[in-house]
């Protein structure tokens, strides 16, 4: 698993920065060998030196030494200096393409996982893991390489000794590596599971600072309730971190404990050495010193690298599970789709239709059934909770249709690509998106595919009445609509809603959805935007959600939702002698407003 999850992000990382990884392995095996060089180049020196000062004619031996040693240092300076600067621009080009990625995953996953926590979850501690973080377990690699050769030379020395300093040398590192091992798969399984309470953290604070909520958050004095439990959350996860962090430093400093006693016995080692065997120079004395720190180092940096790449490789398997999640996906790449009848000719035909959320054993809908003809206008109404916003979504494809069908000219909504399904559907949500962009890009989202035709874009702007309002501005189409990010302007909820219209009409397609879009407004101004919709968008199949009845004589027809189901339908007159819930509801909404006039508010 470890090998296999390895050998894919060298891929990965080959496939974008391929002279990185020639560096990596020039500079490991470069560095690797320094080491050694310098141990033999100090030996050298002292004994020399040594000589030199007993009155030895020695001298340019000595000056070789000490340029070696600069030599070797300035080596090691500047292979240090190009690794930062090769590392810094890897990790910058890395971390774009992996949040490229993920961001493309994410954007492409049904509505379903949004309502799941365990993706959200998944999604946080994966954009965690980009640039440096997926870089990571190759450039420990690389060190446990360059610190493998470097313990492997040293220790050939020490063998030239005696094999006792090699083998006492090497004793504190078994404990050292099960410790690092053993606490850095603690850490991930505390990020897996403390992940809920970091975006809980996150959210809150988002609360506190976001712009859009700061008035709210203001108003109701939330601000010391928001910090607080911002502060609680934050401080619960610290503290997990930190109790673990105490354990690990604890048992570190026990091994270092160890270690020093074992650096004694060394010493003693070295001692009989020298009295029974003799021979041993001042040089070779001080030399089999480095040479045992230098062992005990590079192989506990290499124990590290390795503890640190097991560490890395759960993160890794995260990143390459999430990436390769197939029920993430929409639809079967491998499945024949069909094209979008365009035109639409005989019906769009909702057959059947059975669905419930995620983690929710109540239907949201059940068992609806109805069709619409081309050019029909359709109002589907009902209280909230009743199911008409499901009904759009399932009918855009933002949901996996899990009962039933949706039908255009007979072609299955499961059938029909959901590119190709989206390119003859536009929708105005409720809840439409205030992008803090240009007024021009805000239409232009609505047909990315046309956003270059500026006057495509004028010329619907005129048709909806907006261009009356971007005239004001001093830059028009080109005002920026956030004061966040730019020196913008701030528009009114109806200035808003003109946008959302606008963006809605210029993606021009066969069929147009209004969920709710002006449900902020009073019946009669809902009216009138529902009348003004009609007579600029009168040859398009249009579904008009509600859950008031102010507009419903716009329609051909009128669905009437209730608990998931449908109680009633029919034309505006048809509902009203049924005297069932809608003329019931109209009647109740009519009287709350004061109208008068019976069955009709206008």
């Amino acid at each position: 698993m470890l090998v296999r999850v390895l050998f894919r992000s060298f891929i990965y990382v080959w496939s974008t920065s391929k002279g990185w990884i020639v560096f990596s392995i020039f500079y490991s095996l470069a560095t690797g060998m320094i080491p050694i060089a310098t141990l033999w180049a100090t030996k050298e020196l002292i004994n020399e030196t040594a000589k030199f000062l007993g009155g030895l004619d020695n001298y340019r031996i000595v000056i070789t030494l000490v340029s070696v040693q600069i030599l070797l240092m300035l080596s090691s300076s500047l292979l240090n200096l190009f690794k930062k600067i090769f590392d810094e621009k890897v990790e910058l080009l890395l971390g774009h393409n992996l949040k490229g990625q993920i961001l493309k995953k994410a954007s492409n996953v049904t509505m379903d996982l949004y309502d799941d926590p365990n993706f959200f979850n998944k999604l946080m501690r994966i954009e965690n893991s980009t640039g440096n973080r997926f870089l990571s377990p190759i450039k420990e690699f690389f060190s446990f390489l360059e610190n493998t050769i470097s313990g492997v030379t040293v220790s050939i020395f020490l063998l030239s000794f005696h094999w006792l300093l090699l083998l006492v040398a090497l004793i504190p590192l078994i404990p050292y590596f099960f410790v690092q091992l053993k606490y850095g798969k603690q850490r991930f399984n505390l990020l897996f599971n403390y992940t809920p309470l970091l975006r809980d953290a996150d959210i809150t604070a988002r609360l506190i600072t976001s712009r859009n909520s700061a008035k709210e958050v203001k108003s109701f004095g939330l601000s010391n309730h928001l910090f607080n439990r911002w502060s609680k959350k934050y401080l619960q996860n610290a503290q997990e971190h930190l109790k673990l962090s105490r354990k690990q430093y604890y048992s570190l400093f026990g091994n270092e404990g160890f270690g020093l006693i074992i650096y004694a016995l060394i010493i003693y080692i070295i001692l009989k050495i020298i009295n029974g065997a003799g021979g041993l120079t001042i040089g070779d004395f001080v030399a089999i010193i480095q040479a045992v720190q230098n062992t005990q180092s590079k192989s506990q940096i290499a124990s590290d690298n390795f503890a640190k790449i097991l560490e890395d490789r759960l993160y890794l398997e995260d990143f390459f599970n999430f990436i390769e999640e197939t029920s993430f996906n929409t639809k079967n790449k491998d499945k024949t789709y069909y094209k979008f009848p365009s035109p639409l000719k005989s019906s769009i035909e909702i057959k059947n239709l059975t669905f419930k959320y995620f983690n929710s054993t109540k239907k949201a809908l059940d068992q609806i059934s109805f069709s619409i003809t081309p050019g029909e206008k359709i109002f589907i109404v009902g209280e909230n909770g009743s199911g008409k916003s499901t009904l759009i979504k399932l009918l855009l494809g933002l949901y996996p249709i899990q009962q039933g069908d949706i039908l255009f000219d007979g072609i299955s909504i499961k059938s029909i690509n959901d590119e190709e399904l989206r390119k003859n559907l536009s929708v105005l949500f409720q809840d439409f998106v205030q992008y803090p962009y240009t007024i021009y890009e805000n239409i232009g989202f609505g047909n990315i595919e046309k956003i270059d035709q500026e006057e495509l874009i004028r010329l619907v702007s005129r048709k909806t009445g907006l261009d009356e309002i971007v005239n004001k501005y001093p830059k028009n189409y080109q005002t920026y609509l956030t004061k966040t990010l730019y020196d913008g302007e701030d528009l009114s909820g109806g200035q808003w809603q003109k946008i959302a219209f606008t963006r809605a009409l210029f993606r021009n397609t066969q069929l147009v959805i209004l969920d709710e879009p002006t449900a902020a407004l009073d019946p009669k101004k809902e009216r009138e935007v529902f009348q003004h919709f009609n007579d600029i968008a009168k040859n398009k199949t249009t579904i008009y959600i509600s859950h008031r009845m102010s507009a419903a004589r716009l329609a051909d027809h009128i669905i009437v939702l209730k608990e998931g189901k449908i109680i009633e339908e029919g034309t505006f007159e048809e509902l009203m002698i049924k005297n069932g819930d809608f003329k019931e509801m109209y009647e109740l909404q009519s009287s709350q407003f004061k109208d008068k006039e019976k069955y009709v508010l206008f």
